[in-house]
């Protein structure tokens, strides 16, 4: 068995992604913002889906009426 390269998600992965969903996000925050991704997607590699099969997602809804 071979082990999983760890995702990374890069600066511009994560601008390339804003742009496309209409998200403007400033430069200076786009590398912090992708390490976050990548941990992210590192902590759902390291879960089991056989564990989570007969699980229903959970739907949250939290509005802001500031």
């Amino acid at each position: 068995m071979t082990a999983k390269q760890p995702r990374q998600v890069s600066a511009d992965e994560v601008r390339t992604l804003a742009r496309i969903a209409g998200v403007e996000i400033a430069p200076e925050r786009l590398e912090h913002l992708a390490q976050q991704v990548s941990t992210i997607l590192q902590g759902l590699d390291q879960m089991d889906p056989h564990e989570l099969h007969d699980i229903e997602p959970a739907a949250v809804f939290r509005l802001n009426w500031d």
